[in-house]
């Protein structure tokens, strides 16, 4: 039987040599096509499509890659620099639109603004430079345009320089309003209104000297109004200290809390008070402050 499967099955040396050539030509075949496409990825590693994908993609990134303008320090932005419009101009009561035109920002413009409501004026060029939202450099710029002194009918320059805020008349601060307080030299819009405010807490003023209590008027502001007021003291409002209550006395801004117990205290124990001397004498309150407080006091 197994001659008969060899028969069958075996091959002569030429049958032999046909096999192992035939072979050998499908093994390299086989190594062809798979190497094949590994060579054609490096050649030709994009197609025409993708190729041009490639170049759009390469031109878009090359156009975020050019540097962006920088924006500087100075208040002025760089979308503002490219709408300035210099002209000449006097910094004083100057329009915010006018100022947005020579290229200051709205914050910029409100610092300005309320520098004028607190009364400030602008003298001379170099005046604007102290504003602190002003940089150095857009000063350096604004500066050649700036035009303070005006021109008369006769080409005679009159210059801000030398004028000075007078008050016309002689104003009584126990009766004053807000208007007529502000014609006074160095008083403005917020001042005003803290002295109307303390006079109310007092009960109206009895001596010149107390508006130097008033917080923000320094020395030399009461310096220069001074000789424009008066006070009429029939006006001043006066507290009962035998029927005051405790929180009458307190509302004082003479009196404190220590102060206020101590007199409700002694009116308790020994009842009305006879004169305000009792006061001082009673230890209640020291000399400095009978001194201030009796002018606002009954009994």
């Amino acid at each position: 039987m197994w001659k008969h499967i060899n028969s069958f099955f075996g091959f002569n040396k030429r049958e032999r040599h046909g096999v192992i050539t035939l072979l050998l030509i499908l093994f390299t075949i086989i190594i062809v096509d798979i190497t094949i496409p590994y060579f054609n990825k490096n050649t030709n590693k994009y197609p025409e499509k993708e190729f041009l994908t490639l170049v759009k993609e390469l031109k878009n990134a090359k156009k975020e890659a050019k540097p962006k303008p920088k924006y500087s320090n100075d208040t002025i932005s760089y979308k503002t620099q490219q709408k300035i419009d210099y002209f000449s101009f006097d910094p004083n009561n100057l329009s915010q639109e006018k100022w947005r035109k020579l290229g200051l920002s709205k914050a910029q413009i409100k610092v300005i603004k309320n520098y004028e409501t607190k009364g400030g004026r602008f003298y001379k060029k170099t005046d604007l430079q102290k504003i602190y939202s002003i940089s150095k450099k857009q000063y350096d710029l604004l500066a050649p345009y700036i035009i303070i002194e005006t021109t008369g009918t006769k080409g005679q320059k009159k210059s801000y320089k030398t004028k000075i805020k007078a008050p016309i008349t002689i104003i009584d601060i126990n009766s004053a309003d807000s208007s007529e307080l502000k014609k006074l030299s160095g008083i403005g819009s917020i001042l005003s209104k803290r002295i109307i405010k303390f006079r109310d807490y007092l009960g109206g003023f009895y001596t010149k000297k107390q508006l130097q209590e008033v917080y923000g008027l320094d020395s030399a502001t009461y310096s220069k109004i001074s000789p424009y007021i008066k006070i009429n003291t029939s006006g001043i409002r006066k507290i009962n200290i035998n029927t005051a209550t405790f929180k009458q006395l307190l509302k004082h801004p003479y009196l404190d809390y220590t102060t206020v117990k101590s007199i409700i205290i002694y009116r308790e124990k020994h009842g009305r008070f006879q004169c305000l001397e009792t006061l001082h004498n009673s230890n209640l309150i020291d000399a400095d402050l009978y001194n201030k407080i009796t002018p606002y006091l009954s009994l």
